[in-house]
């Protein structure tokens, strides 16, 4: 793990302009990416499907448990996953190798249709188009176009939105809109029925405990973290702008939003763990239902590191929540 994390960071450096500028050509050449497979693996098939009215760069990978692929019938229809990948909001796709394993193992052991969404990366789409281009996506699931390219067994009244890091950032402000969007009855069919944030990236102006204690820690340090704000957030701003500081000075109140629960996993090792705590405190004091579950000795991103125990205990974690919520 310390020789993973080493290349990751020597990588990362590589890619990253000091203008706040990405070398896509050698992030590219970075990235292992793995094709979809009809074929299964790990009992699980993959297809890409696009979503053309959205743009060129909004697309999902689908993760298909082989059995769910066999039986069209209603009766063995399966909730479905809506899964955002990390990387800074710039980096990483769903195609990405250990993305493709994750969100294979999930749809296995949770038993559920996984969507792995691709969305346009910063610093070329800041704020707000990433989280624009999600919600816009979660609306496309209900179009016919989307229809067709989903399997028959995908439920799309049972949803949970989910991702890692920044896109366990995503996942919270996506369920944030997609609360308005129900009580307006805009997303019948689809119902999100709870979100599940791995880490989210969340942070504030004010340097936290961890990331003084972590800021040279594994997989991630404290410089890239900031990089990576300044590169998404609009010019000018800081880390205190709501979309980094959920519960700030300048955040939006979510009392009243009808808010579905949460899952939220922290890594004892991650330099965001401080935040994430905050964030889920806050979460409590709006008056929203969720779990918090900490991982001892888990670094950044450990859920995608397969081999380790803690990434298979997440998993399974996961799996518990989505049918212990549906139940």
């Amino acid at each position: 793990l310390r020789l993973l994390s080493g290349l990751i960071k020597t990588a990362n450096a590589l890619i990253r302009r000091s203008d706040y500028t990405i070398r896509r050509w050698l992030g590219s050449i970075e990235e292992i990416r793995f094709p979809a497979l009809s074929i299964p693996i790990y009992g699980v098939s993959t297809r890409d499907i696009a979503a053309p009215s959205l743009g060129d760069s909004c697309w999902a990978r689908l993760f298909i448990p082989d059995d769910a692929a066999k039986s069209p019938s209603s009766s063995a229809s399966l909730p479905v996953v809506i899964y955002y990948h990390g990387g800074g909001f710039a980096v990483l796709r769903p195609d990405f190798l250990l993305y493709d394993i994750f969100c294979r193992r999930l749809a296995k052991i949770a038993r559920c249709i996984v969507v792995s969404v691709n969305y346009p990366l910063a610093p070329e789409h800041r704020y707000p188009a990433v989280h624009d281009s999600c919600f816009h996506f979660l609306k496309w699931l209900r179009s016919k176009e989307a229809r067709d390219a989903l399997p028959a067994s995908a439920d799309l009244s049972r949803c949970f939105l989910s991702g890692d890091s920044a896109g366990g950032n995503i996942a919270h402000f996506v369920a944030c809109r997609a609360a308005i969007a129900e009580e307006q009855a805009l997303l019948d069919p689809l119902r999100v029925r709870g979100s599940i944030l791995i880490q989210p990236f969340f942070g504030s102006q004010e340097r936290s405990p961890s990331e003084i204690l972590l800021r040279n820690g594994p997989i991630i340090n404290l410089e890239m973290t900031d990089w990576y704000w300044r590169a998404y957030l609009p010019d000018g701003e800081d880390r205190d702008h709501p979309i980094c500081n959920v519960f700030g000075p300048r955040s939006m109140d979510i009392t009243a939003l009808s808010l579905p629960p949460s899952l939220v996993l922290v890594g004892e090792y991650d330099l965001l763990k401080d935040a994430q705590m905050s964030y889920a405190q806050g979460m409590a004091a709006a008056g929203k239902k969720v779990k918090v579950l900490l991982y001892k000795r888990g670094v950044h991103v450990f859920h995608i590191f397969y081999r380790l125990k803690s990434s298979r205990q997440c998993l399974s974690d996961i799996a518990q929540f989505i049918h212990e919520t549906l139940a």
